[in-house]
């Protein structure tokens, strides 16, 4: 099949050079004749030049215990605001085990999309506890605790999906060629994800959109700043908890309250 479209790609190529009409007529007529004998469509035609483009970014950011469901729902909201796909990956060697993000897409988009993780996990995190705290007490139980900064992570993260869907439409109002080149990307990913990572498994669960705590996450999310790009990569990791830059207003890391469990590689929704 990758020869039948690289095939077609150089009819489409011939039919759009300068030349006389007959030979574009019959350089299109003979591509749209392969198309419809093999049955490639013209986006199966564009997908292919992206196909090997597509990088797996890991992030800095690492767990020596279960990853928390709130950075894997954070870091999954994260990857498709930058048009990514997220895994989970689980690691292990003589001295230690956890687990990483891996960001996958067109190079930039994963490196960005890592970066912007590792940037603001911890420094959101913190946000969360204090804001719930602040409306809960500071007598909250801990699993009620660690449930309301899930929900607000939940909802910064949705936050910046929807600010990174906005910020996409303007663009696209300035220049119509954007959606037809997002639509392109995404039919691409999707096919790499396929041959390369075919049994992901997905969540399929819904937060409580009306809860203070969902309302808050969303609002921090949608004003954060989604055009900085990465200059250097963080190394390093904390016990439970994302590591990576230390930021000013940082709390102090705590041991993270999240208690998902599972081996392989998943990917969230």
């Amino acid at each position: 099949m990758k020869d039948i479209i690289s095939k077609i790609k150089k009819l489409l190529a011939l039919s759009d050079r300068p030349g006389t009409l007959a030979e574009a007529k019959a350089a299109a007529s003979r591509a749209r004749a392969l198309m419809d004998k093999h049955q490639v469509t013209l986006m199966d035609v564009q997908t292919e030049d992206l196909k090997n483009d597509f990088v797996e970014q890991e992030s800095a950011a690492s767990f020596t215990s279960a990853t928390p469901q709130w950075a894997w729902l954070f870091a999954t909201y994260v990857a498709e605001a930058f048009d990514c796909e997220c895994l989970r990956t689980h690691f292990q060697t003589i001295k230690r085990k956890g687990s990483s993000f891996l960001f996958i897409g067109l190079r930039e988009d994963a490196a960005v999309a890592s970066f912007f993780f590792d940037r603001w996990a911890n420094i959101l995190h913190d946000r969360a506890v204090e804001s719930v705290r602040e409306e809960e007490g500071d007598d909250i139980a801990k699993d009620e605790l660690a449930e309301l900064v899930r929900v607000w992570m939940w909802g910064a993260g949705e936050g910046i999906k929807d600010q990174a869907k906005q910020d996409r439409e303007v663009e696209a109002r300035k220049d119509d060629r954007i959606n037809a080149l997002v639509h392109v990307k995404d039919a691409a990913l999707q096919k790499y994800m396929q041959q390369n990572h075919p049994r992901t498994l997905k969540v399929d669960v819904a937060p409580d959109r009306t809860s203070g705590a969902w309302i808050g996450g969303y609002a921090e999310g949608r004003n954060l700043p989604l055009k900085e790009r990465p200059v250097a990569k963080p190394k390093g990791e904390l016990n439970g908890r994302v590591s990576g830059r230390k930021e000013s207003n940082s709390a102090t890391p705590r041991r993270s309250r999240g208690r998902r469990r599972g081996g392989g590689i998943q990917k969230g929704k």
